[in-house]
């Protein structure tokens, strides 16, 4: 829906047909904290002090669950990642919040989309319905490196051929040495070692395909909280609003970099912004500049 030339997000694109994108939307911040800090609070990131990655929310800032909860919405939160955690600020105004609670020896302080759709929905279960609106926040960290295998995504966009194996000065690509998850890469995809700077135009391209596997990935689960909460009443495009974004994007060899977001480059700070819902024109597009904060 954002002019990708693959079919990357099939179910956001139905959204998107009965909505509105905006195609000069931007992040405040290439890092995960900082850019998600100020799409719920409305703030840039200096304006609340941050000064470096791991910083919190500070309670001062007024988030949007805040918002709705005094206004007497029921508020559910669930997030991928462990820096997006309660101790960091990031539960403020929400009734039922849920976020990873121990550390994946392998991946850091994150979960897969499935886990995290599967918490909100345990949250959700253990409630009596109560006869209110409510407001859902999602959070998946997946189209994020190191990127993970999931059959029937990632190799959808598997591309075959020839490539040019010239290394090139290409740094900051993650390699992954874990056996198990290198077999389940099929790889030769990741035939380079931690600390090796140069990559090959074929490991560039590979990462490329995984990372639009996680997308595809990520679209799947995405519409699968959508289809639950339909089932329960609790999400209709001609009552609801759905609103779509992302804390930053991923260079895919730009600038020296790939599998990463260092700099605030187009690449990185330019993304995607869909609403969708009551109220709304149905596949218009904004070409006005916009920002996450906004």
């Amino acid at each position: 829906f954002n002019g990708y030339n693959r079919d990357t997000t099939p179910n956001l694109d139905k959204y998107a047909e009965q909505g509105v994108v905006f195609h000069k939307n931007y992040a405040q911040a290439p890092m995960t904290p900082f850019s998600t800090s100020s799409f719920l609070t409305s703030q840039y990131p200096t304006d609340m002090g941050f000064d470096y990655a791991w910083s919190s929310v500070p309670e001062s800032a007024l988030t949007i669950a805040e918002m709705l909860k005094d206004r007497d919405y029921v508020t559910y939160g669930a997030t991928s990642t462990k820096i997006l955690d309660a101790s960091h600020g990031f539960s403020k105004g929400f009734d039922f919040f849920s976020s990873p609670e121990i550390n994946n020896i392998f991946l850091g302080t994150v979960r897969i989309g499935e886990e995290t759709v599967d918490a909100l929905i345990t949250n959700l279960e253990k409630q009596p319905r109560e006869d209110k609106p409510h407001f859902f926040w999602l959070h998946l960290y997946d189209p994020h490196g190191v990127y993970l295998p999931h059959k029937g995504f990632t190799d959808h966009f598997k591309r075959e051929g020839e490539f040019d194996n010239k290394k090139r000065d290409v740094w900051s690509f993650f390699s992954v040495d874990n056996k198990k998850l290198r077999s389940a890469y099929d790889l030769d995809y990741y035939s380079v070692d931690h600390g090796e700077d140069i990559f090959t135009e074929k490991e560039v391209v590979k990462a490329n395909d995984q990372y639009d596997g996680e997308i595809s990935y990520a679209d799947f689960q995405t519409q699968r909280l959508f289809n639950y909460l339909s089932g329960k009443g609790l999400f209709d495009l001609s009552r609801d609003l759905l609103v779509f974004n992302s804390d930053h994007g991923e260079l895919m060899g730009e600038h020296r970099y790939c599998t990463s977001h260092h700099g605030a480059y187009q690449e990185v700070k330019h993304t995607p912004l869909l609403f969708s819902g009551a109220g709304l024109a149905k596949g218009k597009t904004i070409y006005s500049l916009t920002e996450n904060v906004d």
